[in-house]
């Protein structure tokens, strides 16, 4: 006894259904809209984060004071004899010398300094993004922080 299916009542393959495609397409426009929501939302918290720092930064530079007001402060003796009980026997010496200008320097020891902080100094603009990123992916690597950045700037 053979039965005859009506073409209407017989199932379509998956690949020529109509609803099928629609719901992958929608799929597929979701996975997208996702994604893009994601990077709207880094690029967003990028911006919010630069304005609060560019803030913090303005806020520090206001209170400081004007570069012609700064002055070597005075300093204590830097020499502690101690007693082997640890008391105090006598201070000796004082830290530092006269107090000179930046004008007044050699120009090896801008230079020397530069050089032993950051060798990049020159050809950044005030952030070493390139050393950075080192120091995070070696902070990263290490599961802790193992060493800073310029702190020349």
């Amino acid at each position: 006894m053979d039965i005859k299916i009506p073409p209407e009542d017989r199932l379509r393959p998956t690949s020529i259904c109509p609803a099928a495609r629609k719901r992958r397409a929608r799929r597929r426009r979701t996975r997208w809209l996702r994604l893009r929501d994601v990077l709207h939302a880094a690029l967003k918290l990028v911006v919010t984060g630069s304005m609060a720092m560019m803030f913090v930064v303005g806020q520090q530079v206001r209170q400081m004071p004007a570069s012609s007001e700064w002055t070597v402060p005075d300093r204590a003796p830097n020499i502690r004899v101690l007693a082997r009980n640890g008391s105090l026997i006598s201070n000796r010496g004082q830290t530092g010398g006269e107090e000179i200008g930046f004008a007044d320097l050699p120009w090896y020891v801008p230079a020397a300094f530069m050089a032993a902080e950051d060798h990049r100094f020159r050809e950044h603009f005030g952030v070493d993004l390139i050393g950075l990123a080192s120091v995070l992916l070696g902070s990263a690597r290490a599961g802790g922080i193992t060493r800073g950045a310029s702190t020349i700037t």
